[in-house]
């Protein structure tokens, strides 16, 4: 009889973002693996994930910090009815809901760091009581070790490194598309992001490289003000905002060159999806080492300096101006579909939940 019979997420809603791309990958192979997955959202939220068929989803529709309480029932409830095998926290935040629902349970709980946590977006009060929180969960999962070396020791003892999973096979291949030189990213329209460095670097580009494009996708709260800064530079005839879109893969497949301006990230899923598809990439080197960890310099990708704009430009110029460069870049990055495959990632999480069980 498997240790790990169900698993139920914690996520804080189901719109576009990292983590639940991961919960959904992860929730489909542990179903193909006789796992069974739960998946319990914490917050209302519109632009939302189509989610997968056959994955049992809760909403619990949080709107205000009024319904903390109440939400936190819910879910304990929601807890004791699946009786999982242990429960996954996706992203420290979330604990303010699930460690007080766990309180008391025989439920084994695993907490995962999905950011840099030096860069704490929310409000203080939620990092400090958070974090004091989180200090309760049995495991803890984080994606890089520069992630992992910022807790205390008492939690790296408790804790393991697991990047990311790649669904390959609903992963389409680069058809690099050389006479329409499109230069494309993918995230979230966030200062995190820092697309305004992209259409700087984008900018400069056209001075010598003026056939060239550049498509954004991703929604967010900066989208009037990302419009308006490619108003401002200029660009509205070659810089293009597409919005959020489930299909934003094939869409990007024909692309030249893909390129990351985030100030800092966890396991960027877009970077790791555009290398496994076969497009050459640029990427800030940002904390908390994500992008370190999947590109080896010059070989399957280039890293930049965060914030560094001639840096950037130097990098797509490089690849803008070097075909057979590309095409060795993006053969290389291909390698990721077998390192980070969904059947290895997916066995390292439930290995873990079985050696934090029997740890208990």
């Amino acid at each position: 009889m498997k240790t790990v019979e169900k698993v139920l997420f914690v996520i804080s809603n189901i719109s576009f973002g990292g983590a639940q791309r991961v919960v959904w990958t992860l929730s489909q192979k542990m179903r193909q693996m006789g796992v069974e997955p739960v998946v319990v959202a914490v917050g209302y939220s519109t632009n939302n994930y189509t989610l997968p068929e056959g994955i049992k989803v809760i909403q619990l529709g949080q709107k205000r910090n009024l319904e903390t309480v109440f939400t936190i029932r819910k879910m304990r409830k929601v807890i004791k009815a699946e009786n999982p095998s242990a429960v996954i926290t996706m992203g420290v935040a979330t604990c303010l809901f699930s460690v007080p629902a766990v309180q008391g349970l025989r439920v084994t709980h695993i907490i995962s760091e999905r950011n840099d946590p030096k860069h704490f977006k929310g409000k203080v009060w939620v990092r400090k009581v958070s974090r004091a929180m989180m200090k309760r969960g049995n495991g803890f999962v984080f994606q890089t070790e520069e992630a992992r070396d910022f807790y205390p020791k008492k939690i790296q003892n408790r804790s393991c490194v697991i990047p990311n999973p790649i669904m390959a096979a609903n992963l389409p291949n680069a058809e690099s598309c050389d006479d329409k030189h499109v230069i494309v990213t993918m995230g979230r329209l966030t200062e995190q992001k820092n697309h305004r460095l992209l259409i700087d670097a984008f900018s400069k580009l056209l001075h010598t490289h003026p056939e060239y494009q550049l498509h954004i996708y991703g929604s967010g709260e900066l989208q009037a003000q990302t419009a308006g800064y490619i108003q401002k530079k200029g660009l509205q005839d070659s810089a293009v905002l597409f919005g959020a879109c489930d299909d934003v893969l094939t869409r990007i497949r024909d692309a030249e060159m893909f390129v990351l301006s985030s100030d800092f990230e966890g396991m960027p899923n877009a970077l790791m999806e555009a290398m496994a598809m076969g497009l050459p990439c640029v990427s800030t080197d940002c904390p908390c080492g994500g992008p370190r960890y999947l590109i080896r310099q010059g070989e399957n990708g280039l890293l930049v300096p965060v914030g560094d704009v001639e840096a950037m430009v130097g990098a797509m110029v490089r690849l803008a101006e070097d075909p057979d460069l590309r095409v060795s870049m993006g053969s290389a990055a291909k390698q990721l579909r077998q390192d980070l495959s969904v059947d290895r990632i997916c066995k390292q999480w439930l290995d873990f939940c079985e050696e934090i069980i029997h740890g208990q």
